[in-house]
């Protein structure tokens, strides 16, 4: 799926909701996922926002999908 970027102004508690949006993203592309969410890694992809002001690493996507799991 691919489509035009959407801009995303988000703050405080909503904004939060991206960081386990990104988490899954990260969780997906990774060698051996937990839960493997291309629909995630494809809404990261068209969102436009600074996902890197996130600061998530590898092992927090991981708690992430393993919570969402």
């Amino acid at each position: 799926m691919t489509g035009p970027r959407i801009k995303v102004r988000l703050t405080g508690a909503p904004e939060t909701l991206l960081g386990t949006l990104y988490g899954r993203a990260v969780d997906s592309r990774s060698a051996r996922p937990v839960l493997g969410d291309p629909l995630a890694v494809d809404t990261v992809r068209r969102l436009d926002y600074d996902f890197s002001k996130m600061r998530i690493s590898a092992g927090d996507a991981a708690g992430i999908a393993l919570r969402a799991r």
